[in-house]
């Protein structure tokens, strides 16, 4: 079970390094459907801080390591929580 886990997780840094190193400019799904539909030009640009705004963690100067970063710390955020939630479920009882 454990070689799974590391398997998956080193296929996850994997495809997160390739994605920002082959797409870095891509718009998300949001702004291509703005873009699409015509009201893209309609967005206000707020200065609010966010840890993750654009995409990007504040950490690094570089923008491939605050992308990568922002994208190992979203990937680990959603599997501590999946793992939290599984283990506080009850246990069925087979048989």
């Amino acid at each position: 079970m454990k070689r799974i886990a590391v398997l998956f997780g080193g296929m996850t840094v994997a495809v997160l390094a390739l994605r920002v190193l082959l797409v870095p400019g891509a718009p998300d799904a949001l702004e291509s459907v703005a873009g699409a539909l015509g009201f893209a030009d309609l967005a206000v640009e707020e200065e609010a801080w966010s840890p993750f705004a654009d995409y990007e963690t504040r950490f690094f100067e570089s923008v491939w390591f605050a992308r990568l970063s922002a994208g190992l710390l979203g990937v680990g955020l959603l599997c501590g929580l999946g793992v939290f939630w599984g283990r506080s479920l009850p246990r069925s009882k087979a048989g």
